[in-house]
């Protein structure tokens, strides 16, 4: 595509559901249990999809779980001896006792009423639990070692509960006399499995010595002994009402028993003959070359409801079989464990071949994670590659072979038609040519490179052995990865010996040597457009390196640890990487930046690849974990350019809002689009209105609380500025006046609003409070002024005195002037004079006045006496607001 990407988005994930141990369905059929690490995973029978996960998040290990028949009751035991009661519908936690066994329980049974609990512990005891009224009935003791299968008897006039343990003696108890009123001691190994006839009168018992017995309940004996030769897992009931004709049933009248052995084969058994009627080997698909493939069966369930037998293999995974016929009608696999490699197949993308740490190949469906398992390795397998036009899927694995499938669209499974014999040792990885279906070519821990021509198998139908058409020793060390150029010209190798290698593909001769890489290289990819390498390593860089002159052009580094995986996308200009950090990182290789990283997984990422258009990605990790990702970067383009659009819209709608005077919706708006200055500004318009401050009160008092709460977070950034904090404090007075501290503090982000708000409302405070200070000292000043212009206004309204005597008046005002400075000086140590004194010194000021007064009269004696009373007085102090008492105008 031409467009870059810059984001990725999870379409779905495939992650463990089985992890080993007995599952169980559901009495409808309707949902599928299974045990995963510390926790019980529910599935849908009929899509394959996880629908809910009970358990707790404390990490307890789960040690048995049981499901009522009515399917209402889920009952987890762990080892930490405790027996938990869920809801499993509502996904609810009901009820937790004490289990009561000393060593953790191993298996757990429900009777018929879904009333009635039996649990078997490794301690050879039994306990019978009522579910209903929530204690222990019935304790039972007899045999010797760990409980391993118990089953309650139907339809019985006595409620009897069978059971088994490793003394491989099978017990019946009667619950009404709590006693054990028969011990069978027919087996002669494990019994692993119990399963009565529909009317109770009839059990049949399998175990691992081969054998299945019918017993006669009524009489407590044993009718007779059938042998299967193989060490049984399982016995099912086959239904009088089914219609077997597929199976070659001799008589439908006498009953029949299948027979699920732990070598993989399904028998079904005629129980009055002791003959097998029919016989399959339970695995998933055969290998082509092989004919003794086993595959081992831990469980098998019978499932009427759904017309189904389910089989559990030791590697997780779950096979359902057509009752009928025993045809395979659905595979789930339970875990993946460490995914190796992944690769689009189908002609739209519509399947992944994934390779895991074991021989079989899975290939899950993407739209339901539907799986194939495959077999045709005898070793694990380590690579696949796909030629998509064709269909065509190579796979290399530890068995030192190559093969060569078909994918079939119709099945979604693949067919083996080709194998390539030559390696020495393990085979790491293997590629196609690109323009046409010529070539592979293979590498491995041999450090050997392989070229295989693959014309042959692609035009005949069965299996054929693929020729080598050349062979190099390429690298000191093992080989890693193998790719061919776009144009089929040249090959490029990665190696263990920090070097990446380009061969000619016509010879496998050597064209160059890409050095740079201070560990071992894991990938190596070409540039669909460009003559250009990319290469990723151990060191944990990515690396670009010209073909024309072997130098290195870009490098790319961000990963924390190696990378494992690189690829080109969007015709050359980006890259793809994933490593063992667990991250996938997208990069643009022209500015050298990383556009984004994923941390979705939680192991290292072995592999990443992209469908044929690049819409999707898919990624695997070390813990089973495959995500489909998909390229959301266009979608995102388009949003962007709808949002801008609409905000552009609610821009005008807001200015009109304002011209027109709707100022609370104005307010709403500001806040909806998240503009606190748009916010500031309509408050500021409200101000400057006529009765704004009562307007703006009243639009405050309006708004919702989650208004409140936006508008509220706003003021913390208005507050922070000196020119919008009276908007914030008023906006402040107005909450704390209209609402209640019980709303106030229903407000979600009132706490950090709050802690926001203080400090700069103290610093507010404080600012405020010298300017008030200041003020007061210009009140003083001007106050002082207005004395001294009173004084001298006052001398100008007496007589015209002589020259000389005007000289001596004026050096009286100036003394006089001066004295009453100092009296104001020192007023803020006259605080405490009673009174008495003020009035005293008040009478003595003006009586200091009236002396300066008379002084324009030019007689000596009073201009004297007043000098001598002034100077010969006591000092006195007079406070400014005396003097601006005493000095204003009557």
């Amino acid at each position: 595509m031409n467009v870059l990407k810059s984001n990725l988005s999870i379409v779905s994930k495939y992650e463990a559901f089985y992890t080993g141990g007995r599952i169980q369905v559901s009495n409808d059929g309707k949902h599928l249990f299974c045990p995963c690490n510390t926790k019980i995973t529910i599935l849908e029978t009929d899509t394959g999809k996880v629908v809910k996960t009970i358990g707790l998040d404390e990490d307890e290990e789960l040690s048995s779980f049981c499901v009522s028949p009515d399917d209402k009751h889920l009952i987890l035991a762990t080892r930490t001896l405790l027996l938990r009661q869920w809801d499993w519908q509502a996904g609810t936690l009901t009820r937790t006792w004490r289990a009561v066994h000393t060593t953790p329980v191993s298996c757990m049974v429900f009777d018929g009423t879904s009333t009635l609990l039996a649990t078997g512990g490794s301690d050879a005891t039994i306990k019978v639990w009522d579910i209903v009224e929530q204690y222990c009935t019935h304790n039972f003791k007899g045999h010797q070692g760990v409980i391993s299968v118990m089953a309650f008897r139907p339809e019985s006039s006595n409620i009897q509960l069978v059971s088994a343990a490793d003394d491989y003696k099978v017990r019946v108890w009667d619950l009404v006399t709590s006693a054990c009123v028969a011990t069978m001691d027919v087996h002669y190994s494990l019994v692993t499995s119990l399963v009565f006839s529909p009317d109770g009168t009839a059990m049949y018992s399998g175990g691992r010595d081969s054998v299945v017995v019918v017993w006669d309940m009524e009489k407590l004996a044993v009718r007779r002994t059938l042998p299967v030769f193989e060490s049984v897992e399982s016995v099912m009931l086959l239904r009088d009402d089914c219609d077997y004709s597929d199976l070659d049933l001799p008589s439908p009248d006498c009953p029949h028993v299948l027979v699920a052995s732990s070598k993989g084969k399904i028998r079904v058994i005629n129980t009055l003959t002791g003959g097998c009627v029919h016989k399959k080997n339970a695995i998933t698909a055969a290998a082509v070359d092989e004919e003794d493939s086993e595959q081992v069966v831990t469980q098998a369930i019978h499932c009427p409801a759904i017309n189904s037998v389910v089989i559990v293999t030791y590697d997780h995974n779950i096979i359902f079989y057509d009752e009928q016929n025993l045809s395979v009608s659905k595979q789930l696999s339970g875990s993946a464990d460490e995914v190796l490699d992944v690769q689009f197949v189908g002609e739209d993308d519509t399947h992944l071949v994934v390779v895991s740490n074991s021989a079989k190949l899975k290939v899950f469906n993407v739209s339901t994670w539907g799986c194939q398992i495959v077999e045709g390795h005898s070793d694990i397998v380590l690579g696949v590659a796909v030629y998509a036009k064709t269909g065509l899927v190579a796979t290399c694995s530890k068995d030192s072979t190559v093969r060569l499938w078909m994918f079939l669209p119709e099945t979604g499974s693949l067919s083996c038609v080709g194998v390539c014999h030559g390696h020495v040792q393990a085979v790491s990885s293997v590629a196609f040519s690109r323009k046409s279906p010529s070539f592979i070519v293979s590498g491995g821990r041999d450090s050997t490179l392989k070229l295989w021509s693959i014309e042959s198998a692609s035009s005949t139908d069965g299996l054929t052995e693929l020729t080598c058409r050349a062979t190099e020793r390429g690298h000191e060390k093992d080989i890693n990865c193998v790719t061919v150029a776009p144009n089929d010209k040249f090959i490029a190798t990665g190696s263990q010996d920090k070097t990446a290698k380009l061969w000619k593909a016509s010879n496998l001769s050597l064209a160059g040597v890409f050095r740079g890489h201070s560990r071992g290289v894991w990938c190596v990819q070409f540039s669909p457009v460009d003559q250009c390498l990319a290469t990723s390593s151990t060191d944990g860089s990515v690396r670009i390196w010209s073909l024309s002159d072997l130098s290195c052009l870009k490098t790319f580094e961000g990963h924390d640890a190696s990378v494992l995986k690189v690829m080109f996308i969007s015709r050359g200009m980006q890259l793809l990487s994933v490593g063992s950090d667990g991250l996938l990182k997208l990069w643009t290789i022209k500015t050298n930046d990383c556009v984004k990283t994923f941390d979705e997984h939680d192991a290292k990422v072995w592999c990443v690849a992209c469908s044929q258009d690049e819409e999707r990605v898919v990624t695997a990790d070390a813990e089973s974990t495959i995500i489909l990702w998909k390229d959301v970067s266009e979608q995102e383009g388009e949003e962007i350019l709808l949002q801008q659009e609409q905000q552009v819209l609610q821009q005008q709608e807001l200015s009109n809002l304002i011209h027109e005077k709707r100022y609370l919706k104005a307010i709403g708006l500001a806040i909806t689009l998240e503009q606190p200055y748009r916010a500031l500004t309509v408050m500021k318009e409200i101000l400057f209105d006529v009765d704004g401050h009562k307007k703006l009160e009243e639009a405050l008092s309006k708004l919702r609380p989650d208004q409140i709460d936006a508008i509220l977070r706003f003021s913390v950034a208005w507050n922070t500025n000196s020119k919008h904090c009276h908007i914030a404090q008023l906006l402040l007075r107005v909450v704390l006046q209209t609402l209640s501290p019980a709303d106030i503090g229903d407000l979600p982000n009132i706490r950090s609003t709050v802690e926001g708000l203080l400090p700069y409302t103290e610093r507010h405070f404080q600012r405020l409070t010298r300017l008030y200070q200041q003020s007061r000292f210009i009140e003083y000043t001007w106050q002082c002024s207005r004395t001294v212009g009173a004084t001298t206004s006052t001398s100008a309204l007496g007589s015209q005195p002589e020259a000389l005597g005007e000289d001596v008046l004026s050096q009286k005002k100036v003394t006089t002037l001066r004295n009453t400075r100092n009296r104001s000086r020192s007023n803020s140590g006259s605080r405490s004079v009673s009174e008495s004194d003020s009035e005293t010194e008040m009478t003595e000021s003006r009586a200091d006045v009236t002396e300066m007064l008379s002084a324009g009269d030019g007689k000596a004696e009073p201009v004297q006496g007043t000098k001598a009373g002034s100077s010969g007085g006591k000092k006195r102090s007079l406070s400014a607001g005396q003097v601006c008492q005493e000095d204003s105008p009557k």
